[in-house]
């Protein structure tokens, strides 16, 4: 990932559910994405253990976890102590609880995506004019990926005004990380 502000979403579970309970889903920004995350112990890890929540809302880890898988979770920021046992340090949804979030966050506001849509339409033009025309098939995939970046800009900046929690430069960044329990749904 050479351009820190690459991003992106990694989804562990299978599509259709008919596998597990759920699935989680790994927002990162290349500047602070953790593989140690993602692979090695975590978030697919998790997945293949079907160690998830019975109560999403709860975010409680059924156990049992031995002291070496409860450490590396620990350690990736993935888990935490929690009186006896422990929980997962993540946020947890059901279905439904997940489609109230997502509802909280649905601006309409016209003119903002007018902008935008002109943006995105202007960058494309812009790389059909330097892209031979047998490559045209692959501009909107690159144009995504440059114009995704400036999600890593905004929470950059959201960070730098002190809105946004600033990661600990030794502690892998968790803040993109969430669990949905039943199927698939379309990051």
């Amino acid at each position: 990932m050479p351009l820190e502000y690459n991003t992106g979403c990694n989804t562990t579970g299978d599509e259709d559910g008919s596998r597990g309970n759920g699935h989680i889903y790994y927002y990162w920004i290349a500047k602070y994405f953790d593989e140690e995350l993602y692979q090695h112990g975590g978030t697919c890890w998790l997945c293949a253990k079907e160690l998830f929540p019975e109560e999403p809302d709860s975010a409680a880890k059924p156990d049992p976890l031995s002291d070496e898988e409860a450490a590396g979770l620990i350690q990736k920021g993935l888990l935490v102590k929690d009186g006896p046992g422990y929980r997962l340090n993540f946020a947890c949804f059901t279905e439904e609880r997940f489609a109230e979030f997502v509802s909280l966050f649905q601006i309409e506001d016209e003119e903002l995506e007018n902008a935008l849509s002109e943006w995105i339409v202007s960058v494309r033009n812009s790389f059909s004019k330097f892209v031979s025309k047998r490559l045209h098939a692959q501009i909107n995939q690159w144009v995504s990926m440059v114009l995704f970046q400036i999600v890593g800009h905004v929470t950059e900046e959201l960070m730098r005004r002190g809105v946004l929690k600033k990661p600990m430069s030794d502690w892998p960044l968790t803040n993109g990380v969430f669990y949905v329990s039943g199927k698939y749904i379309n990051p």
